[in-house]
């Protein structure tokens, strides 16, 4: 029966998945919800409770009257209403409402679901009755997915910055950079959405495939303007402490490095180095001998 449920909920997540990339349909991705209490009104993280009447720690709400739940910068999913209660009559549907989001009672708890917005308020709704609760949870979304707008920044940053001491790639690293600078804005925004999101990483990442393209295409017409100047550089034994080089090819204008003398296999500096040896010592020899009165000297030599 377990092998079962867990075959059905594979199925029903590819289910989901699916749905997520059809056309006209799309899969929010949100970060973990946080939540905050209020034994009173007042404003913690965002969330702003504002209530028409109050009395001490606990919510006191007239017919008529109404507590103001806000978010300044992410949707509210949830809240709980604790320890609620109701005078001159029961807790129930006819004495308590809400302007969005389903709410369900259970005792002494109401449970609002389904809100999704920035505000919601509960209602004292009949009669000249009110009620009460000792505090209100509210749960929030603490935002979009920004990770991969934040590796397409880093990735654009990399690029930029190889190329932005080179005035050959000026024009490309500028245009490159005012990207970066708006993606970073929207991965710094508190009320940027998962759309705005997923645009920003979409501008960014396109931005640094056409930076890509446009420096290969100023690299090729360079090179294809150059004729190298080739000349041939002697193996360098490595020392002790300094590397040395294999026989290599260089062209004396644009310091290009390359196997064969024609120019025709490009190779990179760790292709020819050759390590340092390191030092290599003898025995050593006595140079001079130990007395009573002054100790001896031994000299090793590499």
């Amino acid at each position: 029966m377990r092998i079962k449920m867990k075959r059905f909920l594979g199925i029903l997540l590819s289910f989901v998945l699916a749905l997520g990339m059809m056309p006209g349909m799309s899969l929010t991705a949100w970060a973990e919800e946080k939540s905050v209490t209020f034994t009173n009104t007042g404003t913690r993280d965002g969330i702003t409770v504002v209530a028409d009447f109050y009395m001490r720690d606990a919510f006191f709400i007239n017919s008529g009257c109404s507590v103001t739940i806000s978010s300044s910068n992410y949707d509210i999913i949830k809240i709980e209403v604790t320890d609620a209660g109701v005078y001159s009559g029961r807790f129930n549907d006819s004495h308590i409402g809400v302007s969005t989001g389903t709410q369900s009672i259970q005792g002494s708890i109401l449970t609002v679901t389904d809100i999704n917005a920035k505000s919601v308020k509960l209602l004292g709704i009949n009669g000249n009755n009110y009620w009460t609760a000792s505090q209100i949870v509210v749960y929030y979304s603490s935002g979009p997915d920004k990770s991969a707008l934040n590796d397409a920044i880093t990735a654009a940053e990399t690029l930029y910055n190889s190329i932005k001491d080179d005035t050959t790639y000026s024009t490309i690293a500028a245009t490159l950079k005012t990207a970066i600078d708006a993606a970073k804005d929207v991965a710094g925004s508190d009320t940027a959405d998962q759309d705005a999101v997923d645009a920003a990483t979409t501008a960014i990442t396109t931005a640094k495939t056409n930076a890509e393209a446009a420096k290969k295409d100023v690299d090729d017409t360079t090179e294809a303007k150059h004729q190298h100047t080739i000349v041939r550089v002697d193996e360098v034994e490595p020392g002790c402490e300094t590397n040395g080089y294999k026989t290599h090819y260089k062209c004396t204008e644009c310091g290009m490095l390359f196997e064969d003398k024609p120019g025709q296999v490009q190779i990179s500096e760790k292709d020819i180095i050759i390590k340092a040896t390191g030092h290599k010592w003898d025995d050593g020899v006595i140079t001079q001998e130990a007395t009573y009165d002054e100790t001896g000297i031994k000299t090793y030599t590499c």
